[in-house]
């Protein structure tokens, strides 16, 4: 009976100390969820808000969108275009500030996509600041919710080419930028390969934009001959050129021209002809001078030599020849 009652209680002991050992490792987790939670919300708390691309790249006279990332807590966004700068087309630039960059309105598209249904006209205004009340979903802001943040999509036009700064400001505290670069509709952004020898047919690919079956591309030069120029879509040609035995090396420029569009672009110094037998052709000294060599450094002096060997004893000269008989006369010489 006794041993029973020590099994009782021993089992009773295991029950009560594992019991324990849940519960603490329970409250430990629960500790640790806790503590990463609050970290995460601190993290998002300094790093937000922010868009989500420092730099925006978009096409002119398209319709485009950039994210901006939100606390989950934000209300209101102001948006606003407070930069512009031009990209050397001669564009005033409080026209570009005023005109260049447009945010579009989410409820003005709705509206016009509403209006286009029923057959009317009517323009839709754009501007280069908005407000979005993310509690009013009758502004029809665009927003993805994730758990711990939420994403608002803003859709900009680009009117005009140039570099534009947006600013975003977040229940009228937090503020963050990003840049936007709207691109020509007639652009060549490059051209591969861009290394080209003389005696060689090289077929070129040329990158851009607004480029058709009209376009015409030139060389500044009459050393090459354009043989072929074939459009495969709206941003690549095909351009097969013959650079003539004897062309000068060194660089050419590469326009295009469009008939269509009453437009040219230059590529400055976008293809390079090499000098015969492949080498580039180019002293580097005309480039740029060198810098004067430093002086170098004295050497250390070397270690004494060794003592050398005593030099042998040498033979016993031979009697000298007698110059003069009679010595008188010898000294009166």
């Amino acid at each position: 009976m006794k041993v029973k009652i020590k099994k009782i209680i021993s089992v009773l002991l295991v029950l009560t100390f594992s019991l324990n050992q849940l519960m603490a490792s329970a409250s430990l987790n629960i500790t640790a969820k806790s503590f990463s939670y609050r970290a995460q919300e601190n993290l998002a708390s300094l790093l937000l808000p922010t868009f989500r691309y420092d730099r925006n790249n978009i096409e002119l006279n398209e319709k485009s969108a950039i994210d901006l990332i939100l606390e989950n807590n934000s209300n209101l966004v102001k948006v606003e275009v407070v930069g512009a700068q031009d990209e050397g087309l001669g564009i005033d630039s409080d026209n570009l500030l005023k005109n260049g960059l447009k945010i579009l309105n989410p409820l003005q598209q709705t509206n016009k996509k509403r209006v286009v249904r029923e057959g009317q006209k009517r323009k839709i205004k754009k501007a280069s600041t908005i407000t979005f009340d993310l509690n009013n979903p009758g502004t029809g802001a665009s927003v993805i919710e994730a758990l711990d943040f939420k994403v608002l999509k803003i859709h900009v036009k680009g009117i005009l080419p140039g570099t534009y700064t947006v600013k975003a400001t977040v229940d009228g505290q937090k503020s963050t930028f990003t840049t936007v670069i709207t691109k020509a509709d007639f652009r060549l952004d490059g051209i591969t390969p861009s290394v080209v020898s003389p005696g060689l047919e090289t077929r070129l690919t040329i990158i851009g934009k607004g480029l058709d079956s009209l376009t015409d591309v030139n060389f500044g030069s009459t050393d090459i001959e354009i043989r072929q120029i074939q459009s495969l879509d709206d941003s690549t040609l095909n351009v097969t050129a013959f650079v003539r035995e004897g062309a000068s090396s060194g660089y050419r420029d590469v326009t295009i021209i469009s008939p269509l569009l009453g437009k040219s672009v230059t590529l400055v110094n976008g293809l390079l002809v090499t000098a015969p037998g492949g080498k580039l052709g180019i002293d580097i000294a005309d480039i740029m001078d060198g810098a004067p060599g430093m002086d170098g450094k004295n050497g250390m002096d070397g270690a004494s030599g060794m003592d050398g060997v005593s030099g042998m004893d040498g033979a016993p000269g031979r009697d000298g020849m007698s110059l003069c008989n009679n010595t008188n006369d010898l000294l009166m010489i």
